[in-house]
């Protein structure tokens, strides 16, 4: 009985959690990231306990990416080293 109510209620307590950083939860998939807005971590078992302890580690470690990442600023930095990649690639290329 007290591990259903537990299973019941673990969903409820994550979502609750990122609804007070303005976020969504959602569970699904195979791995946990965010895009600033929206939290997805993998659909775990909640009737084990190391995987309870993960899914609230996961929810916590992308609350924190969400609080203190400036992700507009990550995205000018990651398509800057892309384009640097893309002429590193491009010279690579060039007889000389």
């Amino acid at each position: 009985m007290e591990n259903q109510i537990r299973t019941g209620a673990l969903p409820l307590i994550m979502g609750n959690y990122a609804s007070n950083f303005g976020i969504n939860l959602f569970m699904y998939g195979s791995s946990a990231y965010t895009d600033g807005k929206n939290i997805t971590i993998p659909r775990l078992n909640f009737n084990n306990d190391e995987e309870m302890d993960m899914a609230f580690g996961y929810v916590a470690h992308e609350c924190g990416h969400v609080r203190y990442s400036d992700f507009k600023r990550l995205s000018v930095i990651l398509s800057m080293v892309l384009k640097l990649w893309k002429v590193c690639l491009m010279l690579l290329r060039i007889p000389v």
